[in-house]
């Protein structure tokens, strides 16, 4: 099966053909840094504001996050109808 359009150029869609054998592997990679090494290089170079130390508890403190207000209290809702609404 063959598509093909023309405006000025010319653009052909052809049928995918068989899949090709797989490749050799590649060289294995460095190892990556953990969430908290890049932190603590955030902080140390001013991206992430942070005044508390940097240890593994400052991080973990960091994450939490400070306490928010609380939230509203959410309003009653509707008892359904035994056996009609599939609630019950």
């Amino acid at each position: 099966m063959l598509f093909y359009a023309c405006s000025n150029d010319i653009s052909m869609i052809l049928p995918r053909g068989p899949e090709g054998p797989q490749g050799p592997q590649g060289p294995t990679g460095a190892s990556g840094k953990s969430a908290y090494e890049v932190w603590v290089e955030a902080v140390g170079s001013g991206i992430i504001e942070w005044d508390e130390n940097t240890d593994m508890s400052g991080f973990f403190r960091y994450l939490k996050g400070k306490d928010g207000v609380d939230g509203i209290n959410g309003h009653d809702g509707i008892d359904g109808m035994d056996g009609i609404d599939g609630n019950s």
